[in-house]
């Protein structure tokens, strides 16, 4: 499990809201980076995160604004909310 998995995952809200982050990537290919920030209310947790994220392909920073990703090109479908958050990174 990847450091920041249970600061996400054993917070109700938390999970929710990248819950959601998840379904936007899958439905609309599109991430909005402020709602979630705002939800986790920790720049350091956020930032372990986004770059997890982002070195497994998985986001892509929108060029046009900060506050949006789009789905990387290693982005899969099928992902689910314990991958996507780490916590399989340690079990392997």
């Amino acid at each position: 499990m990847a450091d920041f998995a249970g600061r996400i995952l054993d917070f109700p809200v938390r999970g929710a809201a990248v819950r959601s982050f998840l379904s936007d990537l899958r439905s609309k290919r599109l991430g909005d980076v402020a709602a979630l920030q705002a939800i986790f209310g920790d720049a350091a947790l956020w930032n372990e995160i986004f770059d997890f994220w982002k070195s497994r392909g998985w986001v892509v920073p929108a060029p046009h604004s900060p506050m949006y990703v789009f789905a990387g090109p290693d982005f899969r479908q099928d992902m689910d909310l314990e991958e996507f958050c780490g916590r399989q990174d340690l079990e392997l």
